[in-house]
């Protein structure tokens, strides 16, 4: 036979249990006073956890739109990377507090090596870049026929300079001109040779980037040709913190590809400490050949705090459980 329990008499405050705690006659009684409590115990213990986060990311082209038509594409292609040429694209008023920062990555769209040379394209972040100097990228705007508007010219954020007299020739990188780096080794004439181009190229780099700039080198690469397989050459196999999809094709038919570079932890590092200072940078372009795309984006992804739908369960139980305590203080008093 099962244990009886003697009734208690009402409002008696049983001896030893916290001021507000009612016994009541009965095991559902002696239940809810145990749910009570494992609820509020919960509540305190879970909810300090950290929340898990949210992803939120920020898209940033040369047009000032990524929005992916033919007028847009044309406006953000940086004039199809032409090697004759280098670009600094500078890019302000940047949304994500460099703290809450959790990624970087370039895409180009499309692109591809003019030749069949294993040109490279060099990729530089910078902390800022100048307002002036070089000549400002100019694009037209295209209608639906891919004919240019004329009276609708956009103008992009981003300078150009020659340096065809420097860099024709494959793997060269007017961003990176260190003599103690770029001519190490060489000696007699070797070495000054090298010392008055990495000189000049230096000299060009300042037109658009100030001399006391703090500067990260990011990457290079080559591309393969029009229809060609990436890793077929001029191709490669993806170098660190590359990768490639499949795009479509163009009008003939000819296979498209669209590459993406991710930022290393430490270029990240780098690229938070110059968001911080003034909520701009500016990334270098040095291209050796011409690179037809249809697009270049950058995107800078951040996280979010979002709490854990557990800890809002348990938060929810605890109030309802301090709730019902005070209902019966109520009832009972």
């Amino acid at each position: 036979m099962g244990t009886r329990f003697a009734p208690v008499p009402p409002n008696r405050k049983v001896p030893n249990l916290l001021e507000g705690d009612v016994i009541l006659g009965s095991r559902t009684g002696l239940v809810r006073r145990v749910f009570v409590c494992a609820a509020l115990l919960a509540a305190t213990v879970v909810l300090p956890r950290a929340a898990s986060a949210g992803v939120i990311s920020y898209n940033y082209c040369p047009s000032g739109s990524c929005t992916n038509n033919a007028a847009t594409n044309d406006a953000n292609d940086l004039d199809d990377l032409d090697h004759h040429n280098f670009y600094v694209w500078k890019i302000g008023n940047i949304t994500p507090n460099s703290s809450t920062l959790t990624g970087a990555k370039i895409t180009f769209t499309n692109i591809y090596n003019w030749d069949a040379n294993p040109n490279k394209l060099f990729l530089q972040l910078f902390d800022t870049a100048k307002n002036s100097g070089g000549t400002l990228l100019q694009s037209f705007n295209l209608n639906s026929s891919n004919n240019p508007i004329n009276s609708s010219t956009y103008t992009s954020a981003v300078r150009y300079a020659q340096d065809e007299s420097l860099d024709q020739g494959p793997l060269s990188d007017v961003f990176n001109n260190k003599v103690s780096v770029e001519c190490a080794g060489l000696s007699g004439t070797a070495y000054t040779a090298c010392s008055t181009k990495q000189s000049s190229e230096q000299t060009l780099e300042n037109t658009l980037v100030s001399s006391t700039t703090t500067e990260t080198k990011l990457t290079s690469r080559s591309f393969a040709d029009l229809g060609t397989y990436p890793t077929s050459s001029p191709g490669q196999a993806n170098p660190p913190g590359w990768a490639w999809k499949a795009d479509g094709a163009d009008a003939s038919g000819n296979p498209l590809y669209t590459y993406t570079y991710t930022f290393t932890d430490a270029q990240l590092t780098a690229l938070k400490s110059y968001i911080s200072n003034d909520k701009a940078i500016a990334l270098g372009l040095d291209p050796d050949c011409h690179f037809f795309n249809d697009g270049v984006m950058l995107t800078l992804t951040a996280g979010t705090s979002v709490p854990e739908p557990a800890s809002l369960l348990l938060l929810g139980m605890g109030a309802a459980a301090a709730a019902y305590r005070r209902r019966r203080r109520v009832r009972l008093s």
